[in-house]
């Protein structure tokens, strides 16, 4: 999901870029925890023989 403002005047360009920049943040972070979940998830199987 990406979330486009595009702010009429400075300050809405500011929000705009504040709240991307933090946006983009929270995704990656939730995107490496999932990506790191399921190397887990998958170790695990193999050591278990599944």
């Amino acid at each position: 999901m990406v979330v486009v403002r595009e702010g009429k005047n400075l300050k809405g360009r500011l929000l705009g870029f504040v709240l991307g920049s933090i946006g983009k943040r929270v995704l990656e972070r939730a995107f490496k925890n999932s990506v790191r979940a399921i190397e887990v998830r998958n170790s695990a199987a193999v050591h278990l023989g599944g």
